[in-house]
């Protein structure tokens, strides 16, 4: 039996991490956008807040759909095609 150099406690792990990423950036744009005295902020807090809740959902349909991210580059291609 062989180790395996990507382990899918891993992959689990960061998936969780990046929802928890995702969630503290919303917390954190909409207390900007809405406790915001100077309208500069608030409208960063919005700018985070739309952001992070656009990344969250990508994160959730790319777990949800059970999609496994692209590993495969131009570059690796053309260096798999050479071999």
């Amino acid at each position: 039996m062989t180790a395996l150099l990507e382990r899918e406690e891993w992959g689990a792990f960061s998936d969780v991490m990046a929802l928890l990423g995702a969630g503290l950036c919303i917390v954190i744009g909409l207390v900007l956008a809405v406790a915001g005295k100077d309208q500069v902020i608030a409208f960063h807090g919005r700018l985070l807040l739309i952001a992070s809740c656009m990344a969250g959902i990508y994160l959730l349909e790319r777990f949800l759909g059970k999609e496994k991210p692209p590993k495969d580059t131009q570059l690796c291609r053309q260096n798999h095609k050479e071999k």
